[in-house]
């Protein structure tokens, strides 16, 4: 009886975790706002936005974060100041 309890507690929790590596997938941001370069010769040339999958950001890239929005990778911050939601981090 020992042994069919510890069982039933290791499946519990094998079930437990699954369902917190679930949840932390979902706080994960799925789109990035990505500056590029405008290479037009208009006089309003400048940097332009354009929503791309976060998981084709690669090393350079620079992205804008909206307040509110979430973090789509690990970085540094060129321009700007605002405050961050943790809870993904800390639990």
């Amino acid at each position: 009886t020992f042994v069919l309890l510890g069982k039933w507690l290791e499946c519990r929790a094998k079930g437990s975790t699954g369902d917190a590596i679930t949840a932390l997938l979902a706080l994960q941001a799925r789109t990035a706002l990505l500056m590029d370069q405008d290479d037009s010769a208009q006089p309003t040339a400048g940097e332009v936005e354009r929503e791309v999958d976060a998981r084709l950001l690669l090393e350079g890239d620079i992205v804008k974060v909206l307040p509110g929005a979430k973090i789509p990778a690990d970085g540094v911050v060129l321009s700007g100041c605002s405050s961050v939601d943790e809870s993904a981090l800390t639990g």
